[in-house]
């Protein structure tokens, strides 16, 4: 029952020691996958909004220059604004992005690591020596989970349908140790992308890739050693625990921006094989074809119909697939290309 006793002593580092069965990104950062990835998308309706009153504004027609001005102060919505208050200048450009939608593809990888050992010595001090007993007891956890979700967006509806929904998400300070429940930056892709599609008649596929990391390290390492010796008792001489966890979590937004007024790529497979008789299909760009977004002449000065926007939202999904099975392509090819010269 001695021995036993004081056992527990290493044993107790087992119990100390705690991993998250499911690994959660609320787990730290306090907030669910649904309000990290509705977030986002409000602010990139905050990006999209801040761009086009920047645009209404540079306007030198005064009707055009009071409906930015109602806007701005909230007296106007933009689901109300009638597009005859728009200057033909400026109807034109509206028209440039008022077609084209976002996908976004968040990757939250989480990776925990949560290690617990614990050392004991027992002694019996003998008229002639001492006779010594170590203990050891441990425990080593990892787990990883990782969720990914795509959602997307077409620009009009965005700017004129989620405002109610976004209330519940105002703009945000960056967030330095989870970036991701902070502003990310989204305004940068939006202005580049809208200068992009204004400036070139190329393909109208845009593609941004933000990855952010975060490494949280904890460790205790508790010891005690007895000097008072005992004549023929068992006695703890020494123990020590080493208690350490960490968690990392990665967290990857892709961003593709479509213009729906230029043409798409149209893609065809290719198949590569490996050496262990598994095949590969990957896809590759073909000749361009024309999107196929039937435009009805939108809703009101910003807004698209239900069915131009279920057309704009799954060009855009289509696109985001192609970019990161492109992406993958390379790795792939890289591949073919070592086992080729084996």
């Amino acid at each position: 029952m001695l021995f036993l006793r004081r056992g527990t002593i290493c044993a107790g580092a087992l119990a100390l020691s705690a991993c998250s069965i499911h690994p959660l990104p609320n787990d730290y950062a306090r907030e669910a996958t649904h309000d990290i990835v509705e977030a986002i998308r409000c602010e990139t309706r905050r990006a999209l909004i801040h761009e086009l009153l920047v645009f209404l504004e540079k306007s030198p027609v005064v009707k055009t220059q009071q409906m930015a001005a109602d806007l701005r102060s909230g007296r106007l919505k933009f689901a109300d604004a009638n597009p005859e208050n728009l200057d033909n200048d400026t109807r034109d450009g509206v028209e440039k992005f008022r077609y084209a939608g976002i996908a976004y593809a968040f990757t939250l990888t989480i990776t925990e690591n949560d290690n617990a050992t614990g050392n004991a010595a027992l002694e019996l001090p003998l008229t002639y020596g001492t006779v010594t007993l170590g203990l050891k007891a441990g425990a080593e956890k990892k787990r990883i989970a990782e969720r990914v979700v795509k959602v997307s967006d077409a620009f009009g509806e965005l700017v004129t349908e989620r405002e109610p929904d976004c209330s519940d998400y105002p703009e945000r300070a960056p967030n330095f140790v989870y970036p991701i429940t902070g502003e990310i930056g989204i305004d940068e892709t939006i202005e580049t992308f809208i200068k992009v599609a204004n400036e070139t008649s190329k393909v109208g596929e845009y593609s941004d890739e933000l990855t952010f990391t975060t490494k949280l390290l904890k460790q205790i390492k508790p010891a005690i050693k007895l000097t008072k010796v005992v004549p023929n008792r068992v006695r703890l001489a020494s123990a020590d625990m080493d208690l350490n966890a960490d968690r990392q979590d990665v967290h990857k937004v892709k961003l593709v921006l479509t213009d729906q007024r230029k043409k798409s790529i149209e893609y065809g497979v290719r198949r590569i094989k490996l050496t262990d008789g598994v095949t590969l299909e990957v896809p590759f760009p073909k000749e361009p074809r024309v999107a196929p977004v039937k435009k009805t002449g939108g809703k009101g000065a910003f807004g698209v119909t239900k069915q131009e926007s279920e057309s704009i939202k799954r060009n855009a999904l289509e696109a985001l697939d192609r970019s990161i099975s492109l992406k993958n392509l390379e790795t792939l090819q890289k591949i073919e290309g070592f086992i080729n010269q084996q």
